[in-house]
């Protein structure tokens, strides 16, 4: 993916400032958008949906939207990652946790008829409350590299298959994990849905998610993935259920999408933990159960390796997920959560301490320096969120 420059261009229509980050080959501007929905989906929880068509065309997952507050009630915008687009109604999905001041405000917003509906902040601001600026899509996805399974280079997506069958599992399959916790779950929904679109049965999703409380995503998942593995921190005898698909659709005004395969596998936790012990219960039942060389082990690492894995969520556990992946040879990208300024990498509030991994199959963005002590500063805006998990400095 083109990486975001760091001059951006201000310009004054109709005394309404007009912000444009400049790529290399588009330009990224802040728009006003209409508010489909704003609704609670889980204690704390909201998923705001915008009527976004050019947002919704290009973007890519683990890319995020920034969004700026009704008539300037916080002075730097919110930056959210996007959850799901759907190119042909142009809605976008971006959710988010209820945890400070800027993110109370949003969850107040609602789509009206009339524009000049309000509200009132508790400092008195008086805001309309269903449009609202943004910017985006922004940022590094979890596949915007040359290579990757959604960008194939110069190959056919069938030639790039063939190339990689040494990673791919007994029956031909492509195969990924995804590991989320916590409000970085939603753009690995984002990841699958784009995967599931390209690969269709022809490759293999399991997703592992982490809750702090009771779950509230599951069941977008299993319209997604094969097997999806669920723990939460306070609460247990998670017993394996059924899946029950009763989640609004993103394709707004058609039925949610089914799954591929006819039907995932949940699997729920019976006692506290993360998504790290999820993890380790899947490759023990691997091991027990896979009379051929167990695909999570490095030394004797066969065709029956996971391609790649993808994970979002809070740092420790981004951090915990790459030493679990390195130990089990999985290359895995990571999408950062870091507090942000502006957005798109004119301001350096968001840096972030990587270093060079001179492995041609996982190309780095941004350049190679400056070095100091081993470390390069990259911005997560930028360069980011996602990287590859060897290049962060944990």
């Amino acid at each position: 993916m083109s990486e975001v420059s760091e001059v951006s261009e201000v310009s004054e229509v109709s005394e309404v400032q007009t912000v444009s980050v400049v790529r290399a080959e588009s330009r990224v501007e802040r728009n006003t958008y209409r508010i489909v929905r704003n609704e609670q989906i889980a204690d704390g929880i909201f998923e705001l949906i915008l009527d976004a068509p050019d947002i919704a065309a290009v973007a890519t997952s683990g890319q995020f939207v920034n969004l700026y507050l009704p008539d300037g009630a916080m002075l730097l915008p919110r930056p959210i990652s996007i959850a799901g687009a759907d190119a042909d109604t142009g809605a976008v999905s971006l959710i988010y946790a209820v945890v400070g001041a800027g993110t109370r405000v949003l969850s107040l917003l609602r789509p009206t008829s009339v524009s000049t509906t309000t509200l009132t902040h508790a400092s008195g601001i008086h805001f309309g409350t269903n449009m609202i600026e943004a910017m985006g899509p922004l940022g590094t996805g979890f596949f915007d590299y040359k290579g990757s399974l959604l960008t194939f280079g110069d190959l056919s997506k069938e030639s790039f298959l063939d190339q990689n069958t040494a990673r791919a599992d007994a029956h031909g399959k492509t195969t990924v994990v995804l590991i989320g916790g916590g409000v970085g779950i939603p753009p690995l929904f984002f990841a699958a849905q784009k995967l599931r679109d390209a690969y269709g049965s022809e490759i293999e999703i399991t997703a592992f998610l982490g809750y702090r409380n009771a779950p509230w995503l599951d069941e977008r998942f299993v319209q997604i993935c094969d097997a999806v593995h669920t723990i939460s921190e306070s609460l247990d005898n998670l017993s394996e259920v059924s899946p029950v698909v009763d989640s609004p659709s993103l394709r707004l005004g058609q039925a949610p999408i089914e799954s591929a395969n006819g039907g995932s596998r949940v699997v729920r936790a019976s006692q506290t933990g993360n998504v790290i012990d999820l993890l380790d219960a899947w490759r023990d039942e691997i091991f027990t159960t896979q009379k051929e060389p167990s695909p999570l082990c490095s030394s004797l690492c066969s065709s029956l390796c996971p391609t790649l894995a993808l994970s979002c969520g809070p740092k420790p556990m981004l951090a915990a997920a790459a030493a679990w992946c390195a130990r089990n040879d999985i290359p895995l990208r990571v999408s950062l959560e870091e507090r942000m300024g502006c957005g798109y990498g004119a301001c350096a509030g968001c840096t972030t301490k990587t270093q060079s991994l001179n492995d041609p199959e996982k190309p780095q963005n941004g350049s190679d320096g400056p070095i100091i002590d081993g470390v390069i500063k990259k911005k997560v805006c930028r360069h980011g969120p996602v990287f590859w998990a060897g290049e962060v400095v944990w």
